[in-house]
């Protein structure tokens, strides 16, 4: 495998520990890599003979020629009375450098998303948000018609922006609430940093 696809694996996992940048859905610790829904998707590529490549990484992703695909899930809380089904499930997408994000990239996201909720691996109520990132895109996202699956074409400093963004509100509310301020109030640390320069010896 080429540097390149380990490297949108290796991006893949920075995602997954920070699902927080898109949205604060996604903030939750219980949103977990679902191997099952991996395993499925690969099964339907495979069937419709698009090309695989074997994770150098991790199992539970799944590797295309131009991209990375990863599927995290949250569940229902256990009633006992059986298996708890899927209440959100992010999936995220990475494009390589260079790939432009088309009609063609939609559609795929939109077959799989499909599969899953055809092959009763999640239900009409579960709410899935597919996230399509790369370098350029060239089309809008839309919501699938009669359920609750979202197809999010995005580009990777528009996502980046977003959590910038969401951690400078952060900031603001932590010094808001906590009564921080960036003024330097120790005077001999205050002397220090005002001087133009240092004298080590």
């Amino acid at each position: 495998m080429d540097d390149c696809a380990i490297k949108e694996e290796e991006l893949q996992m920075l995602f997954e520990i920070g699902h927080w940048v898109f949205g604060y859905y996604y903030e939750s610790v219980e949103f977990t890599s679902d191997k099952d829904l991996a395993h499925v998707v690969k099964k339907l590529f495979e069937k419709k003979k698009i090309s695989l490549k074997k994770p150098r990484i991790r199992p539970d992703f799944v590797v295309l020629p131009d991209s990375s695909i990863g599927f995290y899930s949250l569940k229902e809380h256990d009633s006992g009375d059986g298996p708890s089904e899927i209440e959100r499930l992010l999936i995220i997408e990475l494009k390589r450098p260079g790939i432009k994000i088309k009609i063609k990239e939609r559609n795929q996201a939109e077959m799989y998303a499909t599969e899953l909720l055809n092959s009763k691996h999640i239900t009409e109520k579960t709410k899935v948000d597919v996230y399509i990132l790369g370098s350029e895109v060239e089309i809008r996202g839309f919501p699938l018609d009669g359920t609750n699956i979202n197809i999010k074409p995005m580009q990777y400093h528009k996502i980046l922006a977003n959590a910038e963004k969401r951690l400078l509100n952060l900031r603001k509310l932590i010094k808001k609430t906590k009564g921080i301020s960036d003024e330097i109030t120790d005077p001999d640390i205050k002397e220090v940093v005002s001087q133009k320069s240092l004298n080590i010896d």
